[in-house]
């Protein structure tokens, strides 16, 4: 019972120190390389002012992205897609940006596209961290039980006269 008190205090304080320390610093990182990303984009807005509205639509991606570093989590992009699955007028407004965004050819701008995407799937990884603390051993054991039912029906298998040369079995206890 003891045991099991300090595994939950120790996990309750690796999941503090995670939330309260190590998380707000990725995102304030995350932050500042958008921000980063936004200013190249507007350089390079500056150089091919004929691209105005694909410029805008990518500024807004990462204007969203710098709002959303918190809040990207698995029931917040559910919420979005089922949002997504029920306003049609919405969901071909997101497609007809993503077509936009990703036939523009520039190479510089392709790529600030793609770091922008990175930083957000960071910021679900980052968010999801405490989290891991918890699923890793669920999942470890899971595995650990699948392997043994593999074994399991192997050892189940084995003819009578060869499980003593296995284990060593005694034949006076079979």
């Amino acid at each position: 019972m003891i045991t099991t008190i300090l595994i939950l205090v120790s996990l309750a304080v690796m999941h503090f120190i995670y939330e309260s320390i190590v998380l707000p610093s990725i995102r304030l990182s995350l932050r500042f390389k958008l921000f980063a990303l936004r200013d190249q984009l507007r350089t390079l807005l500056m150089r091919n002012e004929d691209a105005g509205e694909v410029f805008r639509i990518q500024q807004s991606a990462i204007n969203n992205s710098i709002k959303m570093l918190s809040r990207a989590d698995p029931a917040t992009l559910a919420k979005f897609e089922q949002q997504l699955r029920e306003d049609e007028a919405m969901r071909n407004r997101v497609e007809r940006r993503m077509k936009l965004v990703d036939e523009y050819a520039s190479e510089e701008f392709q790529t600030i596209v793609k770091e922008t995407r990175r930083a957000f799937r960071s910021a679900f990884v980052a968010n999801m961290g405490a989290w891991f603390i918890y699923i890793v051993p669920i999942a470890v054991v899971f595995m650990c039980l699948d392997h043994l039912k593999g074994v399991a029906r192997k050892v189940l298998s084995i003819p009578e006269g060869e499980l003593e040369k296995v284990f060593e079995v005694d034949a006076a206890f079979a």
